[in-house]
């Protein structure tokens, strides 16, 4: 009977986390946000024309792939809801043991929703493949590289790589120059808005740890703002990447696959590369 229970639990478990989204946010907004995202990619990589064409079909079949995958899915999920809704009526009526019926209904689309997730990630691990195959070793290495945003940072290639060091050591320097007495008045809300931005890299954050980022920052802030100015330009590189190691989440590494399926087959890309196409297309006409 417990067996039986835990293994309608994790069915539920899996529905609803094929169904997981971000909180509620404006769609056209995240359009915009992932369009740039992939312009930043694209632009940066240089891909030549019989490329681009190449990573489009591979893009449109991934999101074929995707729909359909998601329409099975949500039919698999209304036969649960049938089986769940006649569990729930058994045990209304508590009459012990699960029938077996329902059982093997549970039992059923359990089997076949890892199987729609694992036809999936195979399907996309192909067309990583397939178009890994036709980047250079150049392309390769920015791809892997690569880290969304929407502002490349100044000097950096366009590829949007976002480096977090430098803008430490920027906003260190910023604090430096706030005066004493606005400082005493605003470095909680300072501490405060950078815990913020780290928590926007991370599912949730727990109460200690907010915390102890608060207190590592100011204890920072505060030994920064004693340095002169010598020793601040001499040592703010190493402050900065001691404050990110101690205060921001590791960013883990991608395989180069994993890079290709992330941002090379995701939908907003679909748009840039036909239109950057169509200006080529064009170009050659004039």
């Amino acid at each position: 009977m417990l067996r039986k229970i835990f293994m309608i639990s994790s069915v539920i478990i899996l529905c609803s986390s094929m169904a997981q989204a971000r909180p509620a946010q404006d769609e056209e907004l995240v359009n915009l946000q992932d369009e740039i995202k992939a312009y930043n990619l694209v632009n940066g990589l240089y891909l030549e024309a019989g490329q681009m064409e190449f990573i489009l079909r591979a893009a449109e079949d991934a999101q074929a792939k995707k729909k359909t995958l998601e329409s099975r899915f949500e039919n698999d999920c209304e036969l649960q809801k049938r089986a769940l809704s006649e569990l729930k009526d058994e045990l209304r009526e508590n009459k012990g043991e699960v029938s077996a019926d329902i059982a093997r209904q549970v039992h059923m689309n359990t089997t076949q929703n890892k199987k729609l997730q694992k036809e999936y990630r195979d399907f996309l691990k192909s067309k990583a493949q397939a178009v890994q195959a036709i980047l250079n070793e150049s392309q390769l290495f920015a791809l892997q590289n690569f880290k969304p945003c929407l502002v490349p940072p100044k000097g950096a290639a366009r590829i949007g790589q976002d480096d977090s060091g430098e803008r430490l050591a920027d906003f260190l320097e910023r604090v430096r120059g706030i005066p004493d007495a606005r400082y005493a008045q605003r470095k909680s809300v300072i501490a405060e808005r950078y815990v913020q931005r780290v928590s926007e890299h991370l599912p949730e954050i727990a109460e200690d740890d907010i915390t102890r980022i608060k207190n590592t920052l100011l204890l920072t802030l505060d030994n920064v703002r004693r340095l002169s100015d010598v020793d601040f330009m001499m040592e703010k590189e190493t402050i900065a990447r001691e404050l990110k190691e101690k205060t921001l989440p590791p960013r883990r590494a991608f395989s180069v696959e994993e890079s290709i399926s992330r941002f090379l087959l995701q939908p907003g890309i679909i748009a840039v590369l036909k239109e950057k196409l169509a200006r080529e297309n064009t170009c050659r006409k004039i």
